[in-house]
Formats: C-alpha cells, sequence, structure tokens
C-alpha cells in the first residue's frame, strides 16, 4: 500500500485530525507512526515503520460517524452505539485474517492484525508506486490498447483469486490500484467489513459514485462476483476515457421510468481500441447483475485470443482446485484440532476441580488440627493452674560429692632407658676384652716358659722371665 496522494501532514499539535499523532507507538512498540496518508468514513491510514525498521502500511479501524478519539484510544460517542462498534470491530479483524490468507503478487498482503487503543489495527505491505487515478488524471494517452488489456487480464487474475476463495473486494476502483515502478498492478483496501457495516445500518453508505454497482446502495441487497466485476468495468471505463459511468442508482431509475440508459456504450464511442475488448467493459457495467459477467474467469474468456492466458486460466482452475482441497483439509484439521482444545480444557477444568477440593480438604484438616491443639494447650494450662504449687526449703542445699582426680601415669624417659642400656652393654664388652687380653698374655708366657729351654743355648734369663 502506498500514499495515493500527496497527504496533508499532520503534526502532534494539530488541534482538528482525528489521526493519531506523529511518533505513536503501536502494539507495545512495534510500530511507530510517521506519518498520516488518508481516511475515510470507516478507518484512517498511516505510514509506519516495524521493529525491524521496515516500511509497512497501518490501518487503523476508526468509524468516525459514531466514533471519536480520546487521547489515543477511540471511545463511541454514544453508548446506544457500543454494541455496533464491537460488532465493526470483530468484522475488520475478521477481514484482516481472511486477506492474510491470500498470496498473489497483485493482491496486497497482510502481515498482522492486532488490538490497541481500544480499537484494531491491521499492517500491511508498503506498496512503492502509484494509484492508477492519478496515473490517469495526468496522462491518459500513455495507456494505449496493449497497455489496457494487459493491465485488465492481471487485475482480473487477481480478482479472480479472491472470488474463488470465496471473498469480495467490494471497493474496486482506480485509487485502489496501486501501479508498482515495474509496472505490476496491485490491489488494495479491500471493503468488505466497510460493506457489510453498511448493511447493518441503513444510514451508513460504503459506496462510490460511477463505480459502485446499484445493489452496494441498497441495504439488503445481494453482492455477487459480478458486483465486483461492475466497479472493475467502471475503473478501466475511467482509464479509457478518463471519466467514471454515470452513477448506478440513477442509471437504474431510468430504467425503470422507462428511459434511455444515461450510459454511452465504448464500442460505439471509442475508436482507438479493439472493439471486442470496449464490448466486455459495457457487458461488465450491465446495470442489472444478471447482465454482466458471472466471474473474472468468464471475462478472461471473453477478452483472451492468445494460447498464454488460457493456460494462466487453467492454472488458476488447478490452483483453485487445490486450494479447495486444502482448505477442506484445513477444516477437518481444524475441526479435530477444536474438539482436542475442547477435551484438554474440559480436563484441565476437572483438574482444577479436584485441586480446589483438595485445598478445601487441607485447609480443613489443618484448621481442624489447630483448633485440636488450642483446646490441648487450654487443657494443659487449666490442669497446671489446678495443681498446688510446691515450697522448697531455702537453706538446703544438694550434698557435695568428692570427686577423686585420676592419677596421673608416671612418665617413663625411653631415649634415657636406651642409653642407660647401651652404656651398660659398653661396659660389658670392655671388660670381656680385658679379661681375654689378661688371660692371652698369661698363656703366651706360659708358653714361652715351657718352650723356650727348647730353643735357647741359656734357659735361665727366659726362666727368670717367665717368673
Amino acid at each position: 500500500m502506498s500514499s495515493r496522494t500527496t497527504p496533508k501532514e499532520r503534526t502532534k499539535h494539530s488541534k482538528f485530525g482525528d489521526e493519531l499523532p506523529v511518533g505513536s507507538t503501536l502494539l507495545r512498540g512495534q510500530y511507530k507512526i510517521e506519518r498520516y496518508l488518508n481516511s475515510g468514513g470507516f478507518g484512517i491510514t498511516y505510514l509506519a515503520r516495524n521493529s525491524l525498521d521496515r516500511r509497512v502500511v497501518i490501518k487503523e479501524c476508526y468509524p468516525s460517524f459514531i466514533c471519536c478519539r480520546n487521547g489515543n484510544n477511540v471511545r463511541v460517542r454514544s453508548e446506544e452505539h457500543a454494541g455496533y462498534y464491537e460488532r465493526l470491530l470483530d468484522m475488520f479483524r475478521k477481514e484482516a485474517r481472511a486477506l492474510a490468507m491470500l498470496e498473489h503478487p497483485n493482491i496486497v498482503r497482510v502481515h498482522e492484525v492486532f488490538s490497541d487503543n481500544k480499537t484494531a489495527y491491521m499492517a500491511l505491505d508498503f506498496v512503492e508506486g502509484r494509484d492508477l487515478q492519478s496515473i490517469i488524471s495526468e496522462n491518459r494517452e500513455n495507456f494505449g490498447f496493449a497497455k489496457i488489456r494487459e493491465l485488465m487480464v492481471t487485475v482480473l487474475s487477481a480478482i479472480s483469486h479472491i472470488h474463488a476463495r470465496g471473498m469480495l473486494h467490494r471497493d474496486i476502483s482506480p485509487d485502489n490500484i496501486l501501479i508498482e515502478k515495474s509496472g505490476n498492478p496491485v490491489l488494495i483496501d479491500f471493503g468488505s467489513a466497510r460493506a457489510q457495516a453498511a448493511r447493518d445500518a441503513s444510514a451508513i453508505h460504503a459506496v462510490k459514485d460511477g463505480y459502485s454497482p446499484h445493489e452496494f446502495y441498497a441495504t439488503h441487497a445481494a453482492h455477487s462476483a459480478a458486483s465486483d466485476l461492475y466497479s472493475l468495468g467502471a475503473t478501466f471505463h475511467y482509464a479509457i476515457t478518463g471519466e467514471a459511468p454515470p452513477p448506478s442508482p440513477d442509471r437504474l431509475a431510468a430504467l425503470a421510468e422507462g428511459q434511455a440508459d444515461p450510459y454511452t456504450k465504448l464500442e460505439n464511442s471509442v475508436e482507438r481500441f479493439d472493439k471486442g475488448l470496449l464490448a466486455s467493459i459495457d457487458r461488465a457495467v450491465s446495470v442489472l447483475a444478471r447482465d454482466r459477467m458471472q466471474s473474472a474467469n468468464e471475462w478472461l474468456l471473453e477478452i483472451d485470443d492468445h494460447s498464454h492466458t488460457s493456460m494462466a486460466l487453467e492454472a488458476a482452475r488447478n490452483d483453485a482446485r487445490i486450494d479447495q482441497l486444502v482448505s477442506e483439509l484445513t477444516h477437518r484439521t481444524n475441526s479435530e484440532l477444536a474438539s482436542i482444545l475442547a477435551e484438554e480444557r474440559e480436563r484441565e477444568e476437572a483438574e482444577l476441580e479436584q485441586r480446589l477440593v483438595e485445598m478445601e480438604r487441607i485447609k480443613s484438616e489443618e484448621e481442624e488440627r489447630k483448633k485440636s491443639r488450642a483446646q490441648a494447650a487450654k487443657a494443659a494450662a487449666d490442669a497446671a493452674a489446678a495443681e498446688p504449687v510446691p515450697t522448697f526449703d531455702t537453706d538446703w542445699r544438694p550434698p557435695v560429692e568428692t570427686i577423686c582426680m585420676p592419677s596421673i601415669p608416671q612418665r617413663i624417659d625411653y631415649i634415657a632407658k636406651i642409653a642407660r642400656q647401651s652404656e651398660e652393654r659398653r661396659g660389658d664388652r670392655s671388660r670381656q676384652t680385658r679379661d681375654t687380653s689378661a688371660t692371652g698374655k698369661k698363656l703366651v708366657e706360659r708358653a714361652f716358659w715351657t718352650l723356650g729351654p727348647l730353643f735357647a743355648d741359656d734357659p735361665t734369663p727366659i726362666a727368670g722371665r717367665a717368673e
């Protein structure tokens, strides 16, 4: 989504605008408002940045006909509108969730839906480009037959994708088709919630003169794929001529009065385009829904003269069948998941109830125990109070026992004892040595005395020495 016209810049001190001030944050700081883009009866659009510093478009549900701003919060002007406001918020959220399921290169993508400031928001892609209305108003001649036809086929493919999923756009107009720099068209600003709100309140009209079919003006009229095709036909009528067709209520009134339709057919008034393409636009903007094409694929087949488009249609049909199977599988899975969640919720509730009962039982037992302890303490105190108080002789002293201290064993000096024993042994060995030496000396002398005469010439000296 992009700014389609030069927006009127708002400041934080603006006194007249209903928009949020620049710099306001949403979803606990996930988004920060940079500037106001535009507004309508049902909402306000801002340019913002998300927490990843990427530019996004924020749409705020702000039905100005029943609401006003209180600070940043949105509140109803009267309590009688409170119920209707809540229903409108629910429709806004449902629309955002439905749009988030649309994956197509020519449809703006919804990232997130959330609540803040007592209202609802959706975050969408920021599309770098300009809307078809401003481009045509500046230079319509640049849009020749080939470009118009290519643009028509691309947008019809996107609308076919929307209708195949059971949705309607309800607000197709030149200012809701953005043209990127690459030339790729992108559908923005779905009006589903606004249209439903208009059906719920007859005083509210979510229509655009020249682009809305007559059934959008009626409170309880049926809407169909042909309703979107009327708006698309009127959009391409503007792209070719620079003007929108006459308002559909005026055309319906003229037919009802038997007058000629004020609409001038393109097939008879435009020369520079293919007659078949112009005739398909004329049929798409027929006043009565039954006279229009009933599907985008039918319109594609009517203007198709190339096999490429036929192949694209077949791929779209296959894609729709696959999506139908996925949708059925998702429905079954969701049903089973809902059943499992319900059983889990019942089990948790039963467990919670059981825990509460158990807590009550424990609490009751604790109270009983406290009561029993209190009664026992009171009984003990009463019994103690009833017993006589014993008297004591203050001069009496308990007998003192004589305490015998244990004897301390004599300490033995083992080192001194060992030293004495060693000294005694050395003395014994010395005495033995002296005795042995004396005995040996006597034996030697006796031997010399006995043997000396055998070897000496004069034994007298030896004998004398022996003596």
